[in-house]
């Protein structure tokens, strides 16, 4: 039941320091120069998939789905450090941070999700928190 929580974490983690360590590397080098840096790391991590869980590469409907996947994240990725190279960490990050609430909205129409009190009730906290620090960063 509680599988999904540590691997959230964990993203929660890597998410959050992936704006500092796009910050340290942007004292040094240009944000397109990190890119490169990106499909080393994913190529490391489809080899390690690969040797150790047998994972075989997609291809139909779910090839598809996995390539739009891979699309969004890397669009997202260069967006966030265009963004970030233009501002701080702590103003671009819980601005991208609002992602949920698009999430929670294309999941109840194409994923049939409901809408939840609850869910309606933190995606306007988060939203509301990213408009606060949007406007009243420095």
């Amino acid at each position: 039941m509680w599988l999904w929580l540590l691997p959230a974490l964990g993203a929660m983690v890597c998410l959050g320091l992936m704006g500092i360590t796009t910050k340290l590397a942007l004292r040094t080098i240009e944000w397109q120069q990190i890119v490169f840096w990106v499909p080393i790391c994913y190529a490391v991590f489809a080899v390690l998939f690969a040797v150790f869980n047998n994972a075989k590469f997609p291809l139909g409907r779910g090839g598809f789905w996995a390539a739009m996947t891979g699309i969004c994240a890397s669009a997202g990725l260069v967006l966030v450090m265009l963004a970030l190279s233009h501002a701080s960490a702590s103003t671009v990050i819980p601005v991208t941070a609002v992602y949920p609430a698009l999430t929670v909205v294309v999941a109840a129409i194409f994923l049939s999700e409901s809408f939840t009190v609850p869910k309606v009730i933190g995606t306007l906290l988060v939203v509301a928190g990213a408009v606060i620090i949007g406007r009243w960063s420095g």
